[in-house]
């Protein structure tokens, strides 16, 4: 029995699935649903994939669109999933995801940084700006990080780390370390 235990914590410890690649789905560790992606050949605005949720009744729904690429990684429980979506060179977004009994219901962590109190001050309006969700900590807990450089005159990189809890909603933002070279970094 501790074997079972140990194997699929050790599947649901593993790197987030990078789409299109060679890989393409991702299966919940608990059922018969799955994430995958289509790929609809290029059109004129670049790539046209579509990712996509079956529950495991063979009726997908389509999460989002999409034209660069997106990770998808799953809770040791398969109750949520996390996307980071690259848009573009200078904007990316996580979005967290919990399927439900008649679809899914999703968050997109850029907008909720955007309305969370001690958020940092850059924005994706004023930076290169990059949300990307590191891994599931427990099945509601997500950490992540926000990080980029300015484009302003004095233009300047930055990086602040978060958990996001799911059950709550909130992000709580984690305090800043000096690496031994004196430099700033996020814990």
């Amino acid at each position: 029995m501790s074997g079972l235990i140990l194997l699929a914590a050790a599947l649901s410890a593993q790197a987030p699935v990078t789409f299109p690649g060679p890989q393409t789905s991702v299966q919940s560790p608990t059922s018969r649903a799955r994430v995958y992606y289509v790929d609809l050949g290029a059109n004129e605005n670049g790539q046209n994939l579509s990712l996509r949720f079956d529950p495991g009744n063979g009726r997908p729904i389509i999460l989002k669109w999409f034209g660069r690429s997106v990770d998808v990684g799953s809770t040791p429980s398969g109750a949520r999933f996390f996307v980071n979506d690259y848009i573009g060179s200078n904007l990316a977004d996580c979005l967290i995801i919990r399927p439900e009994r008649t679809g899914v219901r999703g968050v997109s962590l850029m907008r909720l940084i955007a309305r969370s109190q001690g958020r940092p001050r850059e924005t994706p309006d004023n930076s290169h700006y990059s949300v990307h969700c590191d891994g599931w900590v427990s099945d509601t807990v997500m950490a992540g990080m926000v990080g980029g450089h300015t484009d302003e005159t004095n233009s300047h990189d930055f990086e602040y780390a978060f958990r996001y809890d799911a059950a709550s909603g909130r992000i709580r933002w984690r305090p800043k370390t000096q690496n031994p070279n004196g430099e700033e970094r996020a814990q």
